[in-house]
C-alpha cells in the first residue's frame, strides 16, 4: 500500500484521476489536506479511496502510514503532516516528498528578509530536519532540488517527475491558435501573474507595461487566491496606471470557462521569482500565447535552457516597442505545443510514476 498526501487543488484532483485510470487503485490510499487553495473538486472523484486529513483522523493516518510500504507527500504544506513527520522520524526512511515550490522558497525569505516571525523560522527549522532524513525527493523543476541541497544540506536522491495536465488536452484542440491580434482592429489581451502572492511582482510588470497604456490593450490579473491585502494593492496600482484597461479577477472561474478565457490571451507575463504558475504557463503556451518569464529562475532553466521552449525574458519588455512586444512567430507556437504535448502524454507519465512506485526501501 502507498499512502499519498495531496493538497486540495485542481492538480491534486487530476493526479487522483490519473491514478484511477492508470493503476490498481486498491494499492493507493489518499489523504487530501485542506489549505487556502481548497477547491472541493476532489469530492467529485469516486474511483479512489480518499478522505480529508484533519485532527480527527490523525490516529488512523498514523496507523495507515505505519502499515504502508511508502508515504508520498505531494507538497509539504500541511502543518499537521509537517508536525507528524517531525515527531515520527522513524517513518521518514520510507517517505518521499514531492517538491511543489512554496514549501522550499519560504526559506529564501528567511535568508533575505529582516523581521521574519519566530514561528516561521521555527517551522523552517522543523522542515529542514525532515528534509535531512528523507531518502528520496521528487521534483518537476531540476533547479529546485539543487536549491534544496544548497539550503538544507541534504543527502538524498532526486527523481524528476511530471504531473498530469489540469485539463483534458482534447478539449483544447478547438481553441488553438485563436489569437490574431492586429493593431487598430482588436484589443491586445495581456495576462499578468497567476495569483495574489508577492512572488508575482505585479507592480514591476505594470511599470514595464506603462509605456503601452495608450495602446489598445487590456490587462488581466488573476487574484482569486492568495493574500487579499496584497490583491488590493495590485488592483489599486493597476487601476491607477491603466484605468478601465485593467481587469481584476477575484472569483474562481469554472475550469471550462477559465480555459476559454486563457484561449483569448495574446501575451502572458509571469514575473514570479520561483517555481510557480506552471499549470497556467503550460496551458497558455499550448494555446498559443506569447510567454514572458524571468530569466533568473529554475523555470527559465527548465523550460528555455533545457526544454528549448520559445519563451521570452521579462527584461526584454524594457527595450521593446509595441509592435515587437505583440509580434509572435507561428513556428514558436508549434515549438511550445510540441514540448507540452510530450510532457502530457499519459504513457510517458506512467513510465515516470512507475519508477517512483516501484522503489524499494
Amino acid at each position: 500500500m502507498i499512502v499519498h498526501v495531496l493538497p486540495d487543488t485542481v492538480y491534486g484532483n487530476d493526479f487522483m484521476d490519473f491514478l484511477g485510470r492508470m493503476y490498481d487503485i486498491e494499492k493507493h490510499y489518499l489523504y487530501v489536506s485542506i489549505g487556502v487553495a481548497k477547491t472541493k473538486i476532489v469530492s467529485q472523484n469516486k474511483k479512489c479511496s480518499w478522505e480529508y486529513l484533519s485532527k480527527n483522523n490523525m490516529r488512523e493516518f498514523n496507523q495507515k502510514v505505519k502499515n504502508a510500504d511508502m508515504l508520498i507527500v505531494h507538497g509539504l504544506f500541511n502543518l499537521l503532516v509537517i508536525l507528524w513527520l517531525f515527531l515520527n522520524p522513524y517513518q521518514l526512511k520510507k517517505t518521499i516528498i514531492s517538491i511543489w515550490g512554496g514549501e522550499l522558497y519560504d526559506h529564501r525569505d528567511i535568508i533575505e528578509k529582516n523581521n521574519i516571525a519566530y514561528t516561521k523560522k521555527m517551522l523552517d527549522f522543523i522542515k529542514g530536519r525532515i528534509f535531512q532524513k528523507v531518502p528520496v525527493f521528487l521534483n518537476d523543476m531540476e533547479g529546485d532540488f539543487e536549491l534544496l541541497k544548497e539550503w538544507y544540506h541534504i543527502n538524498a536522491i532526486s527523481i524528476p517527475v511530471l504531473y498530469p495536465p489540469s485539463v483534458n488536452v482534447k478539449i483544447l484542440e478547438p481553441l488553438l491558435n485563436k489569437k490574431k491580434f492586429e493593431e487598430g482592429k482588436n484589443r491586445l489581451k495581456i495576462l499578468v501573474g497567476n495569483s495574489a502572492t508577492e512572488t508575482n511582482y505585479h507592480e514591476d510588470i505594470f511599470k514595464k507595461l506603462e509605456k503601452f497604456k495608450m495602446k489598445n490593450i487590456d490587462i488581466y490579473c488573476p487574484l482569486s487566491y492568495g493574500d487579499n491585502l496584497y490583491a488590493d494593492k495590485v488592483v489599486f496600482c493597476g487601476k491607477k496606471l491603466f484605468g478601465d484597461k485593467f481587469h481584476e479577477i477575484r472569483k474562481f472561474m469554472p475550469p471550462e470557462e477559465y480555459i476559454k478565457f486563457l484561449a483569448e490571451i495574446d501575451i502572458a507575463i509571469f514575473n514570479n521569482n520561483r517555481n510557480q504558475a506552471m499549470g497556467n504557463i503550460a496551458l497558455l503556451a499550448y494555446l498559443g500565447s506569447k510567454i514572458y518569464l524571468r530569466n533568473d529562475t529554475v523555470m527559465w532553466r527548465q523550460y528555455v535552457e533545457k526544454g528549448k521552449c520559445a519563451f521570452y525574458s521579462v527584461d526584454n519588455i524594457d527595450n521593446e516597442k509595441f509592435e515587437m512586444f505583440y509580434s509572435y512567430k507561428t513556428e514558436n507556437i508549434v515549438i511550445n505545443q510540441n514540448y507540452f504535448k510530450e510532457q502530457w502524454d499519459e504513457e510517458n507519465l506512467k513510465k515516470i510514476w512507475d519508477r517512483v512506485f516501484n522503489l524499494q526501501f
